[in-house]
C-alpha cells in the first residue's frame, strides 16, 4: 500500500525524467535497455524492433523475422513492451504493445483546512495503461528509409474511469554505412485522451539525431536533440562498444542522467540489461532485462557474380600424325578455375575436346551442358562442319563468390 496522488502516478511513470506529467508519459521512456543504455538517443541509430517506438523508418535495418520482450519495475509500477516484426523485401511491417500498472494505491485528497497538506480517504484504486502499435516501414532506395507507427493508448484508473486516443508517429532514415541520420516526429496529428469528463493532450515531439558507425560496426556513437512541446531541448547522447562480436557495451546520457548497459548475442538469441542510478532526489535503481529472437537467420551480403568478357585465343596445330590433328592449347589465364584446355583431336571432322578444372560448378561448350565427373575432369566430342570456333562458358565457386568466364576458341585447321 502506498500514498500516491493521480500527478504523482502519472509524473512517476515518465521514468526516469521524473518531471514529466503529460498524459500518455509511460510510452514515452518505456523502451528496451539497449535504447536506455544509450541514453535515448536512438533515432539516427534506429536498426532494430525498438525503432517502433522511437524512429519507425529503423524498422526496414532491423531483423527479418523477429521478436523481443522488455520488463522491468521502477517506482513500484511494472512496464513491460514487447514487440514483433517481418520485413518482406523493402517493406517492414511490425506490431507493438506498452504496458504499465500499479496496484493498491490509496486515494489522498488537500486537506480541507491546511492548503498544502493531505489527507488519506481510505479509497484505494490500480492504474493501468496500454498502447498498442501498427508500423509500417518502406525503403524506396537503398540509402533512405521512411516509416509510420500508429497507436492506440488507453489509460484507466479503477473506480475514476477510462480515457483514449490514436497518436501517429513519423520516422525518415538516411544510412550511409559509416554515418547515419534520423527525424522522427511523435504524435504528430493532435492526439488527445478523452476521458469521461476530461480531455488531455499529448505534446508532440520531434527528435533529431546521427550515429557514427566505426571499425566495422564495432564502435558506435551517436547524438540526439529532443524537442517536446512546451519544454527545452533535451540533449541524448550514447556509446556502443562491440568487445567481442558478441559481446557490447553501452553508456549513456539522457539530459543529465546517465545509463550503463551491456548485450549479447548467442546466434539467433539476443539479451541486453541497462542499469540507471536516478539522482539523489529520487533515490531509485531502475533495472530493464530483454530477450529477443531472429526467427530468420541474418543473411552475410553475398558478393554479385562477376561477368568476364569474351577472350579470344588461338591454339597451335601439330600436323606430325597422320590422319590426325591434335590442337594444343596454351594453360588457361584463369589457371584457379580452369587449369587448361588439355587437347582438341581433329579426325574425320570430329572433335573431342578434353580438360580440367577446379571448383567448376557448371560448363558450357557451344551452350550445350558438359558433364563434369571426378576431380572436375570433363570430355566433350562433337562432329565438326564448318565451324572455325567454339565458345567454352563455365562457372566456379571461388573465394570472392560465383565466377562466370565466357572464352572463344578459334579453330586453325
Amino acid at each position: 500500500m502506498r500514498i500516491l496522488t493521480a500527478f504523482i502516478i502519472v509524473l512517476s511513470l515518465s521514468v526516469p525524467v521524473f518531471s514529466e506529467s503529460n498524459a500518455g508519459a509511460y510510452v514515452e521512456k518505456a523502451h528496451s535497455p539497449r535504447v536506455t543504455a544509450l541514453g535515448y538517443a536512438f533515432a539516427g541509430l534506429a536498426d532494430d524492433g525498438s525503432s517502433l517506438f522511437t524512429n519507425p523508418a529503423g524498422l526496414s535495418l532491423s531483423s527479418k523475422l523477429s521478436f523481443q520482450i522488455t520488463n522491468y519495475s521502477a517506482f513500484e509500477t511494472d512496464y513491460m513492451n514487447m514487440m514483433f516484426n517481418y520485413r518482406i523485401k523493402k517493406l517492414t511491417i511490425a506490431l507493438g504493445m506498452i504496458r504499465a500498472e500499479v496496484s493498491e494505491i490509496e486515494e489522498v485528497i488537500e486537506h480541507s483546512f491546511f492548503s498544502g497538506f493531505y489527507q488519506k480517504t481510505g479509497n484505494v484504486f490500480d492504474y493501468q495503461a496500454r498502447a498498442a502499435y501498427l508500423g509500417l516501414a518502406f525503403k524506396p532506395i537503398e540509402k533512405l528509409s521512411i516509416g509510420t507507427a500508429v497507436k492506440f493508448i488507453e489509460e484507466e484508473f479503477s473506480s475514476y474511469g477510462s480515457g483514449g486516443g490514436v497518436g501517429v508517429d513519423l520516422g525518415v532514415l538516411l544510412d550511409f554505412k559509416v554515418q547515419r541520420f534520423g527525424v522522427s516526429l511523435l504524435n504528430v496529428a493532435p492526439t488527445k485522451i478523452e476521458w469521461d469528463s476530461v480531455t488531455e493532450e499529448i505534446p508532440r515531439i520531434i527528435k533529431l539525431g546521427t550515429s557514427s558507425h566505426l571499425f566495422d560496426n564495432r564502435l558506435i556513437i551517436s547524438i540526439e536533440g529532443e524537442k517536446k512541446q512546451g519544454r527545452d531541448l533535451t540533449p541524448h547522447a550514447g556509446v556502443e562498444w562491440w568487445a567481442l562480436r558478441s559481446a557490447a557495451l553501452r553508456a549513456g546520457i539522457d539530459g543529465g542522467q546517465l545509463s550503463l548497459g551491456t548485450g549479447l548475442k548467442l546466434f539467433r538469441l539476443k539479451l541486453n540489461m541497462s542499469y540507471t542510478q536516478l539522482d539523489e532526489f529520487i533515490d531509485d535503481t531502475i533495472y530493464k532485462f530483454e530477450i529477443g529472437y531472429d526467427l530468420i537467420a541474418q543473411k552475410k551480403p553475398q558478393k554479385k557474380a562477376e561477368v568476364k568478357p569474351v577472350t579470344d585465343y588461338y591454339p597451335y596445330v601439330d600436323n606430325t600424325i597422320p590422319d590426325v590433328q591434335k590442337i594444343y592449347f596454351p594453360p588457361h589465364k584463369f589457371k584457379t578455375e580452369l587449369k587448361q584446355i588439355t587437347s582438341i583431336s581433329l579426325a574425320q571432322k570430329t572433335m573431342i575436346l578434353k580438360g580440367s578444372g577446379e571448383n567448376i560448378e557448371t560448363l558450357f561448350i557451344d551452350n550445350v551442358e558438359v558433364t563434369i565427373g571426378p576431380e572436375n575432369n570433363f570430355s566433350y566430342l562433337k562432329t565438326l562442319s564448318n565451324e572455325k570456333s567454339f565458345v567454352v562458358k563455365f562457372r566456379v565457386i571461388g573465394k570472392d563468390g560465383i565466377k562466370e568466364t565466357i572464352t572463344k576458341f578459334f579453330i586453325r585447321k
